[in-house]
């Protein structure tokens, strides 16, 4: 099927309604990992066109959805992941003063 794309859970309830054909298929291990990772493409791209704030916000909460599946299949937590970042900071500093290496 060319136009696959994975969907939110309680998404294929009004999508059955407007769409009555469409197929849905569950599916896990690297399938799902791969659909994961292409939907955290899309959503990082929709990030980057947004023009406003409320867009901003939706797709970042989109990003961070699809992160957070990505990790569970990793056994890691949005924790595991904070802790890193505070000791990256801590220890790296961050990215706030926009500063440009000129090689």
């Amino acid at each position: 099927m060319a136009n696959r794309k994975l969907v939110r859970d309680k998404l294929s309830v009004p999508i059955q309604q407007t769409y009555p054909n469409s197929v849905f298929t569950k599916i896990n291990g690297t399938e799902y990992e791969f659909a994961l990772k292409q939907k955290l493409q899309e959503e990082t791209q929709e990030f980057l066109q947004a023009t406003s704030i409320d867009n901003l916000i939706e797709e970042s909460a989109d990003i961070l959805e699809v992160l957070e599946c990505l990790l569970a299949l990793h056994n890691i937590t949005i924790s595991d992941v904070l802790a890193e970042k505070a000791a990256k900071q801590s220890n790296r500093g961050s990215f706030k003063d926009g500063l440009i290496w000129e090689k």
